[in-house]
């Protein structure tokens, strides 16, 4: 978990500082209105990474505990909350993008804090405790790895795939882009 919480802080400061030239390469021109809510929504996103990577090794955990069960109810939560945060801060507060955003980063927040306090019981087979204490075992890293690398690699791919048609879209204008995000 700890190395999932670092390289997800690596990869939420990298973004952080290269959000504009990455938007960019994305979406190319678009138009300043629909940039402008595109970084924020980014930049809210970005902040929601560590969170979301702490709440996936968790649930990530939990399935192979076999109790999928608690991933999928703190799924279901997550994804209710940020639906109705949504709706309240879209269309109750009139925050837009910036709503949009932020019910998304306080689903993604509470999932994770629900994930590490499952995750601190001592009944579970797999449980944190002594952080500090650490110990890796390098057989159980490795037969990790040599599932999770090939599968890091087929999600990255498809998620290129993703940003190539949305950078194509994107081309086509404002009407392309929300009708595309509609569909």
């Amino acid at each position: 978990m700890i190395v999932v919480l670092v390289v997800s802080l690596i990869v939420t400061i990298l973004s952080l500082i290269t959000h504009r030239p990455l938007l960019r390469v994305i979406f190319g021109s678009i138009d300043n209105e629909v940039m402008a809510n595109a970084q924020i929504y980014f930049l809210l996103s970005a902040l929601s990474y560590p969170f979301l990577s702490l709440y996936n090794g968790g649930a990530a955990l939990f399935r192979s505990m076999g109790n999928s069960k608690i991933s999928m109810i703190t799924s279901f939560f997550m994804n209710g909350l940020n639906i109705v945060g949504n709706a309240i801060l879209i269309y109750g507060a009139g925050w837009a993008v910036f709503g949009a955003a932020l019910a998304t980063l306080i689903s993604r927040i509470l999932g994770a804090i629900y994930m590490i306090w499952l995750l601190l019981k001592k009944d579970n087979p797999l449980s944190i405790s002594g952080i500090l204490h650490t110990r890796l075992s390098w057989k159980m890293v490795r037969s990790i790895l040599v599932i999770g690398v090939p599968n890091g690699i087929e999600n990255g791919l498809f998620q290129v795939g993703k940003i190539l048609v949305a950078s194509l879209i994107s081309s086509f204008g404002t009407y392309a882009i929300t009708a595309n995000a509609v569909s």
